[in-house]
């Protein structure tokens, strides 16, 4: 008989919480019919229409299921830098390092779209639309690469990768089986995983993490409050939208956000 999964949760104790928070958000879409457009990240709706949260719910969310089972199968094996106390590693520095890879894949993204459309002249960048995890998870992949670079990683108890490729190699596998996958957004979680394996972002402690997610959560409440319709309980925020600005994509022409009723087209979309 194998190890029983509770000691493997036991072990995973971060890695669980994040499946679990975009399984259970995954299902929420699913039942409400949230699209891209409401919960993705895009230069337009971030810079343009100052929608911030979606840093946060473009991170989390999954329209696919093939998209939520890669994600989150990886993410389990990747799980196991929680149990390397020993190395410098563990559950409190995956914390403290998820939330870094969250907040730089996000900026990352919107800086080469920014690039693309101001150098380039690619406007379609403007609207391109991604979600989901992929960005921590080729981070961590990459991570690991640089950390532990003899470890496998274990895709769906099938596929075993050496740690070392296994950012690029899940690049193409993902290209393959997921053919809307955002190659700029996983590009952006290796990018961020090699900053934090080389040590040039570093110095992360408990208190910072603690202090940098509070931040996070004060942006997160203040900017859907401001851009959505979206109604907290006792919280208030006077709408600065300009009722002048004309729509963009899927955004109402006061730049407010619906979440009701939502369109699930892929053009434009990408799965990060």
């Amino acid at each position: 008989m194998g190890r029983p999964l509770i000691y493997d949760i036991l072990d995973r104790p971060a890695s669980t919480c994040v499946i679990a928070i975009c399984s259970a958000t995954w299902l929420y879409i699913q039942q409400r019919n949230v699209g891209y457009s409401d919960v993705g990240l895009s230069y337009e709706s971030v810079i343009s229409q100052g929608q911030y949260w979606r840093f946060i719910t473009s991170a989390f969310s999954h329209i696919s299921f093939l998209h939520l089972v890669f994600n989150m199968s990886a993410l389990w094996s990747l799980g196991v830098v929680e149990s390397f106390n020993d190395y410098n590693l563990g559950t409190a520095y995956y914390i403290q390092y998820t939330t870094i890879l969250v907040l730089l894949s996000g900026l990352m993204v919107l800086g080469m779209y920014h690039v693309l459309i101001t150098r380039a002249k690619l406007e379609y960048y403007r609207r391109v639309t991604a979600v989901g995890y992929s960005c921590v998870v080729f981070g961590w992949m990459t991570i690991l690469a640089v950390r532990q670079p003899s470890l496998k990683l274990n895709l769906f108890g099938l596929l075993s990768l050496p740690i070392s490729l296994a950012p690029f190699e899940s690049l193409i596998f993902t290209s393959i089986i997921v053919p809307q996958a955002s190659f700029l957004g996983h590009l952006a979680g290796i990018l961020v995983g090699y900053l934090i394996g080389w040590g040039v972002v570093q110095g992360m402690t408990i208190y910072w993490a603690a202090t940098l997610t509070f931040w996070i959560a004060l942006g997160f409440v203040w900017s859907l409050s401001r851009t959505t319709s979206f109604q907290l309980p006792y919280l208030e925020v006077d709408s600065v939208a300009d009722l002048d600005m004309p729509s963009v994509g899927a955004a109402p022409s006061s730049t407010s956000t619906s979440w009701s009723g939502a369109s699930r087209t892929l053009q434009g979309s990408n799965l990060v």
